[in-house]
């Protein structure tokens, strides 16, 4: 078969995969909560219920328009959870951008609890302070705004590019070589290439049904997960950066990203994913 053949082939598959879904940018938050949701017991299940009642219907619009619903559909959770990304235009709520993720040093291998606080907000300290919001929060609003938070927060730490280097913007000034024609950088591509080419009820089956049971884990460990995709974003398979000992080095080519790279990476992906669902069913276990 020649070489020529194979290029081909090559750049039908990738295109056909480009355009059939959205990833971790939309769906994937969806995804990571509608997979949670499915798993919570009906009890909690009827507390989310009740809460999304309470939304503004201001607020149900600007998470419908973001996701490109019609105005008045009902809002559910796992939309819900897209909510942190749809205000991030609103001046009103520009404290928050800097909470969707966490910088290191190149040569950082692990983080600490004390990697961010209230003078240095990150994605750590965003999950720690709306589990504390929704223990004890004073009224409605406090409510659905941490339920909604958390279930965002849950799916941004466990994507590696947000556990990552200020330098190049968490991966969005890596550049990428392939036929993604939305995907030109690495950070696109962990937030929405790796999941293309199926729709969310066969991702949520893939996930619910091959994926390893985290189920067990009842420790809420938000530094442990953030080290977990630390951990990712360093492997050599991830392509982000260039290890030499500790330190990770900025590529001087664009990262690779082929049919090797997108099976390697797509079961990384959802393997995290996964972790996410199953964690914040047990924050919400616990919490609600």
């Amino acid at each position: 078969m020649s070489s020529s053949y194979m290029r081909q082939l090559f750049a039908l598959l990738l295109i056909s995969l480009s355009f059939n879904t959205l990833a971790l940018g939309k769906d994937g938050h969806v995804l990571v909560c509608e997979s949670t949701w499915q798993q919570l017991a009906q009890d909690d299940k009827q507390k989310i219920r009740a809460i999304l009642k309470t939304v503004p219907s201001k607020e149900k619009q600007r998470i419908n328009r973001y996701l490109n619903l019609p105005n008045q559909q009902a809002l559910t959770f796992a939309n819900g959870c897209n909510w942190p990304d749809a205000i991030k235009r609103d001046k009103l709520y520009d404290q928050y951008k800097p909470w969707h993720y966490m910088n290191v040093k190149r040569n950082q291998t692990r983080v600490s609890k004390d990697s961010c606080s209230a003078n240095k907000p990150c994605i750590t300290y965003a999950i720690h302070t709306h589990l504390q919001q929704l223990k004890t929060a004073l009224n409605e609003q406090q409510t659905w705004q941490a339920l909604f938070f958390l279930g965002h927060w849950l799916g941004d730490i466990h994507q590696p590019m947000h556990v990552s280097f200020s330098s190049d913007r968490g991966g969005n000034q890596v550049k990428t070589s392939s036929f993604y024609r939305h995907c030109d950088n690495l950070h696109a591509v962990w937030d929405y290439c790796l999941l293309d080419g199926k729709s969310n009820k066969k991702w949520l089956q893939i996930m619910q049904q091959k994926m390893p049971d985290y189920s067990t884990e009842q420790a809420i460990d938000i530094t442990r997960w953030a080290n977990e995709s630390l951990q990712i974003s360093r492997l050599p398979t991830t392509g982000y950066c260039q290890l030499k000992g500790e330190l990770c080095q900025s590529l001087s080519h664009p990262t690779m990203i082929d049919p090797l790279y997108v099976k390697t990476n797509q079961q990384i992906l959802l393997q995290q994913m996964s972790k996410a669902a199953q964690r914040l069913k047990i924050i919400l276990k616990k919490y609600l």
